[in-house]
This record gives structure tokens, sequence and C-alpha cells, in this order.
């Protein structure tokens, strides 16, 4: 298999699908594994020592869940020719539909395949090509480095070893930030903020509030115009907005917590309208907002 053919193959994972819900655990688990690699890590770790690390990415990048699943993408790799089951006696095993409930009782153990084990290690920027294709095609820009740094590879992946060419990438619309901006009148839609130096701005940024990533358009309707603080808040589920009446509110997580004036901030601002655009065509999209709830949002 050349460096392609393992580009294309994990470009083309099989994600779980039930209508628009996010199921991150096959590229979070792809991601732990070229860490490991990336660290030059034994091949194949038990599930008993993956599944922790592995639940932990899933509760910080994921959407928030009352159990989170980790057996499933050890279980299912092995369907995308990216992932290799052994039991204690070194037999390779199969998935099949009660594999996961032995992994506690047994010492089964998973891995990247041999052939794409020795690729990897012998070969760093071929492990940022994978890890650079898997955060594009499934995370949004704000998750990327602190991602990387869970799964201890390097942050900067976005250098002159990676070609871009290696990373498909659906088109944004170079219209999107100027036109969200204008409908929010260059201001942040949570807490106003707006600041230049001279006449550019430099810490306001256009959110989509369903991920571009995950098919959400380059509408103003998807569109949030948030300072670059609120904008990671915001994609890491930290508030959601919700509609009141003729307004959308917003509203923080639970889970949210910690000190400094940021924080206050974040707090302050809860159950506050949000600033809205005037034209009613460039309200936020209740389909998009609600995905953003369901899929991102630390709620209940």
């Amino acid at each position: 298999m050349n460096q392609q053919e393992l580009l294309q193959k994990i470009n083309k994972i099989s994600i779980w699908q039930q209508g628009d819900i996010r199921a991150p655990h096959k590229p979070l688990l792809l991601l732990y594994s070229l860490g490991r690699a990336y660290g030059e890590e034994p091949r194949l770790k038990p599930y008993e020592e993956t599944s922790v690390p592995l639940t932990e990415l899933l509760r910080q990048f994921g959407p928030m869940r009352k159990s989170y699943k980790p057996e499933e993408p050890f279980t299912r790799l092995p369907n995308d020719g990216l992932w290799e089951l052994q039991d204690d006696s070194g037999n390779s095993l199969g998935y099949s539909p009660g594999l996961a409930k032995k992994f506690l009782r047994e010492n089964v153990k998973g891995g990247f395949p041999v052939e794409i084990y020795n690729q990897l290690i012998a070969d760093q920027k071929l492990i940022k090509k994978c890890a650079l294709a898997i955060l594009t095609r499934h995370f949004p820009d704000t998750y990327h480095a602190d991602i990387l740094r869970q799964v201890n590879l390097p942050i900067d992946l976005h250098d002159d070893v990676v070609e871009a060419t290696s990373v498909p990438k659906r088109k944004r619309s170079p219209e999107f930030r100027y036109n969200v901006l204008r409908a929010y009148e260059r201001k942040c839609a949570v807490c106003g903020s707006a600041v230049r130096i001279g006449d550019a701005l430099f810490d306001l940024e256009a959110a989509h509030i369903k991920w571009h990533s995950h098919g959400g358009p380059d509408e103003v309707s998807n569109g949030l115009a948030l300072c670059v603080f609120h904008h990671k808040a915001f994609d890491r589920g930290a508030f959601g907005i919700e509609p009141s009446r003729d307004k959308y509110v917003v509203k923080l997580s639970e889970d949210f917590n910690g000190g400094g004036p940021a924080s206050e901030w974040l707090r302050n601002s809860h159950g506050h309208e949000l600033r809205l655009p005037f034209k009613q065509e460039q309200m936020p999209d209740s389909d998009c907002v609600e995905w953003h709830r369901t899929n991102v949002f630390k709620g209940a």
C-alpha cells in the first residue's frame, strides 16, 4: 500500500450515521493511534488501556452523551482496513456484534496492521499527512491544536512537509466572512467586541453554527460574528444559543467552570440576548442551531 492509497482509506472511513448526528469515534481513535506511532510506541495496545484515553477524547471533542462507547471504533475499524484485533494468543479477530463484551475479561489488543504501522514509523511526515487529513475532514480549525496536544502529535502540521493536495477539502465561499461580519455590524454577537488596528479588525471571525466540515452552508444564516475567544468557546460547546420569542439568547454549559476575566465574561453572558442581524433572512437558521445544540453544546 503506497501513501496515496493509505490517505484514501483514511478519507473514506465509514462513519456511523443516524440523521445528522456527529460520531467522531473512529477519527479520534485514529488520531490517538497516530500519536502512539509518532512516539514509536508498540503497535498493539490492549483495549482496557485504550478505552480510558479514548473516552476522554470523546468527552472533550465529541457530542455530550450519557455513555461514550469507546469499544465501537475499536471493534469496527478492521472493516475499514486500517485496524487489527488480536486475542491473547496472537490470533487475528474479525468484527462480530458480541466481541466488545469480551474486551474487559480478555486481553484483546488493537492497532494499525503491520504494513501500515511500519509505513508510519518510517515516515513521520506521513503521520502528519494522515493526521491533517482526519482533522480537516472531521473537525473545525478551532479544535485542531487542542486535539493534537491531547494525542501527543506536533501542533503545527501546516508546514512545507505536508502537501495541501493530499488533504481534500470542501471549498469555502470567499465571501462568507465578509457577509457575516457585515450582517453583524462587525461586532461580536456575544460581547460586542470589535478590536481594530487602524481600520483592520483582528479579533473578529465568522463562525459556522453547523460546522463546514459537516455540511454546514456558507450562508449568513449559518454564521455568527464572534471574537476569537467566543468563537472557540462556541465550537467547543461551552455555550450555545437558543430561541426566545423572536430573539436568541446565550446559554452557558453546566460543565463550564474556571476563573479569570474571560471566564467572567462568558458567565455573565448567560441568558443575555444575542446581537442579531437586522434582516430576517440573515437570522440564525433554526436547523443549524439545533444541530449545534445536539452535536456540540455541552448541555444537559
